[in-house]
């Protein structure tokens, strides 16, 4: 694993299960057992990293949600399939994470969170009507 994809999934973790605000640089550094100067070799700044966790968490439940409808052999199977992996999903983040993400980056949060709820209600009612 590149240290990018290392740096971004290690503080995805961290962000959700204790808050944007409260996992700083330092934190993340020590943490994942690099330099602060690495982080910041590869990121500007914190907002940066968060915007590439996110997406790094978009894809990983886009690819999720593909393998359950590869996998599945009807659309019941997609749907309780989904319905499982948003019960684990919900249960791994901290409410902590949504509201730093709301309060401290509205943008971020417009463009993906907000987008990502539409598109999956839209996915969910394209299951029902299947």
């Amino acid at each position: 694993m590149e240290v990018r994809d290392r740096i971004i999934e290690g503080a995805g973790k961290l962000f959700l299960t204790e808050g944007i605000r409260r996992v700083t640089m330092d934190y993340i550094a020590k943490r994942l057992a690099i330099s602060k100067r690495t982080i910041y070799e590869i990121f500007q700044d914190k907002t940066e990293l968060v915007k590439a966790t996110l997406t790094y968490l978009t894809q990983k439940h886009d690819d999720e949600f593909n393998d359950i409808q590869k996998d599945a052999g009807n659309v019941i199977e997609v749907i309780v399939g989904v319905l499982q992996v948003g019960v684990t999903s919900i249960k791994q983040v901290s409410p902590l994470f949504l509201d730093d993400l709301e309060l401290h980056y509205p943008v971020l949060c417009e463009e993906t969170i907000v987008r990502r709820r539409r598109e999956s209600m839209l996915n969910f009612e394209h299951l029902i009507t299947r």
